[in-house]
């Protein structure tokens, strides 16, 4: 099931997908939405986020307002389609909050077997904050993080990936000698012998596992949340199974440790466009809702849909 983001949307450090020109950048994919979209602004009840891409549907900026009169604005740049800076800018009113006003620039080093990439951020009187330095190996898997910088705890994170003949593990050691496991394992198609991820299991030095079955489309099946009890016996603490309708998620059972059940569902309204996209979610029973008007680079530049 595709995540749906509302405001928050880690737009500061998420990044997406592998290599220099795409690490760091984020896409209508990313936001569950398909075809020409030049512009989507989400309402919600807690308030509003417009998200602008280019015609190739790379996003370009990103405004969350908080009330009629404070807002936060993300503006990505670009040089030869390669991310070159990210200005996040707070106002009040008509005024700039140079207190949660930042300026990221991007800096991309090829080495011998290694790639880093390192995103600097900065105040907005010019000085260094931190420094994020992603080091990718030569198959564009991300191997480490490194974190520094005058206002920052220095720390360093190393990926280890062991092949297996059906799965990838991934070990995630971070320098306070905390652990995080990862497994993913991988089924072939018996016709069309594709590999598809089947299952991923994610435990970590909190006693925490997490389990989640995927169906060969990539949706989620199920979800399972487990806890430790002793070295290696979990007790099942909540599982989640996912139902759908023409591909979109239709509710979701829920099942606690006792057998007690729940249900969260969820009602969706698509636009005229072809391919559609959806621009009305609704969450029962909390009677949470999302609402998207949804603009397309078209012949005629005032067509939207809601």
């Amino acid at each position: 099931m595709r995540q749906w983001w509302i405001l928050g949307l880690a737009l500061v450090t998420v990044t997406v997908g592998y290599g220099q020109k795409n690490f760091f950048t984020l896409t209508t994919a990313d936001y569950d939405l398909v075809g020409p979209v030049k512009s989507c602004e989400l309402f919600t009840k807690f308030g509003s986020i417009l998200l602008e891409f280019n015609p190739e549907g790379t996003l370009t900026n990103a405004k969350t307002s908080y009330g009629e009169k404070e807002y936060e604005n993300i503006s990505f740049h670009f040089v030869n389609d390669t991310l070159s800076q990210k200005n996040i800018e707070y106002f009040v009113g008509d005024s700039l909050d140079n207190a949660k006003t930042y300026y990221h620039t991007y800096n991309y080093k090829p080495l011998d077997s290694v790639q880093e990439l390192v995103e600097y951020v900065y105040y907005f009187d010019g000085d260094l904050m931190s420094y994020y330095t992603t080091i990718l190996d030569s198959l564009q898997r991300e191997v480490g993080v490194r974190i520094g910088g005058p206002q920052s705890n220095a720390s360093f994170t190393e990926i280890f990936y062991e092949q297996k003949s059906d799965s990838l593990m991934v070990y995630k050691v971070i320098s306070n000698d905390t652990t995080e496991q990862k497994l993913k394992v991988y089924k072939e198609d018996d016709l069309s012998l594709t590999r598809y991820l089947a299952e991923e299991i994610t435990t970590n030095e909190f006693g925490e596992k997490k389990q989640i079955l995927f169906e060969p489309d990539g949706s989620i099946k199920s979800e399972l949340l487990f806890y430790r009890l002793e070295e290696d016996d979990y007790l099942l603490e909540e599982r989640s199974d996912y139902f759908y309708i023409d591909g979109v998620v239709d509710y979701i059972e829920k099942t606690d440790s006792e057998g007690n059940k729940s249900k969260i569902s969820y009602s969706f309204q698509f636009d005229g466009n072809d391919p559609p996209n959806w621009v009305k979610k609704i969450e029962l029973p909390l009677l949470d809702y999302i609402t998207r008007v949804i603009t397309y680079y078209s012949d005629n530049p005032e067509k939207t849909n809601e």
